[in-house]
């Protein structure tokens, strides 16, 4: 089982990187010429920029109630990713450790937010269906969450046989994989959604720099006229 296992995160791994790599490469032959071309990104079009990204704000703007639930399931992806850490780096650093209490917050708002996300689209935004494959990645993400919560306190898994699996896996040494059904069953649900990720949502941030380097250049332009 260990060996299907790693087999099959190094295929999903070099699947979704080669996914990424392609968005990226067409998002650079693709994007349009800048408005004024020889103007460079500052320092302070960056710092917005990373406002937008980091609390979403363009979505504020536009729909406040459904930012709540988005920049909530964000933000506690974020936090349970650098916990996760702690798998597949030895030593794990002191943040890692410093995430342990968030984690657990995150844990349990993950889902939440997923479920609020929902029913936000279908009664503000009124859309009278989901998209398959939004309904799709929906359910994975709960899934995911949910076995996680299982693996926390209900049918622990032993943390030493998972970590030297991970371990095992990071520095291509493929070990026998753990006993416990749960992680198992996690670990191949977080394969599906690797793959299933659509890969423009790594790109929304080059995006958003761009979006507001363009917001930057217009007085220049208009003044130019």
């Amino acid at each position: 089982m260990g060996l299907v296992l790693s087999v099959g995160f190094y295929t999903c791994f070099l699947f979704f990187v080669a996914g990424y790599l392609v968005r990226m490469v067409t998002w650079a032959q693709q994007a349009p010429p800048r408005v004024l071309p020889g103007k460079t990104l500052t320092l302070p079009v960056f710092l917005n920029a990373l406002v937008d990204i980091l609390l979403l704000r363009r979505l504020l703007r536009a729909n406040d109630v459904l930012w709540l639930g988005e920049w909530t399931f964000h933000a506690s992806l974020v936090i349970l990713f650098l916990r996760h850490l702690r798998y597949i780096l030895e030593p794990s650093p002191p943040f890692v450790y410093a995430m342990d209490i968030p984690a657990r917050v995150a844990a349990w708002l993950l889902p939440a937010s997923l479920i609020y996300i929902g029913a936000m689209k279908l009664v503000i935004e009124k859309k009278p269906y989901i998209s398959s494959y939004n309904f799709m990645l929906l359910g994975l993400m709960m899934v995911s969450c949910v076995s996680g919560l299982v693996m926390k306190y209900s049918l622990p898994a032993d943390i030493v046989d998972i970590k030297h699996f991970t371990m095992g896996l990071v520095t291509f040494h493929m070990g026998i994989s753990p006993e416990s059904i749960t992680f198992l069953f996690h670990f191949v649900i977080f394969l599906v959604l690797l793959v299933s990720l659509p890969t423009h949502m790594f790109a929304a941030p080059l995006t958003m720099i761009e979006a507001r380097q363009r917001e930057d250049d217009l007085p220049y332009l208009l003044h130019e006229k």
